[in-house]
């Protein structure tokens, strides 16, 4: 399985929504001792290769939202790697208290699907 980390930490580049394969979910960390909130996100490159995104997201010192991704090429890599390794991975400049405080719980709900 080829598992390549890449850190994202820039305010401006947003990370997408979940797929709609996998939603959402929350795990805990058993080094920080802190929830995390992981998605996966699926995407297509111009020679038609398919590939999967995971995110972790979680909150610094500042209190401000950072995330981390890696890329797989199934999406079953991808749930493997979040059921067997994401609660113990390093995640840069992460602050345990802080994520514990003010837990990431996702996008706000879009207030045109629930106006009916």
């Amino acid at each position: 399985m080829s598992i390549r980390p890449i850190v994202a930490e820039l305010p401006a580049c947003q990370p997408r929504q979940p797929s709609r394969e996998a939603p959402a979910q929350v795990i805990e960390h058993l080094h920080y001792h802190c929830p995390l909130y992981c998605w996966l996100s699926s995407a297509r490159y111009r020679e038609g290769e398919a590939v999967v995104f995971l995110y972790i997201e979680y909150r610094d010192a500042t209190r401000a939202s950072r995330y981390r991704q890696w890329r797989f090429a199934s999406i079953e890599q991808a749930q493997q790697f979040l059921g067997q390794q994401a609660s113990t991975v390093v995640l840069p400049q992460i602050s345990g208290l802080r994520t514990r405080q003010q837990p990431i719980t996702g996008p706000a709900p879009d207030p045109a699907a629930t106006a009916a």
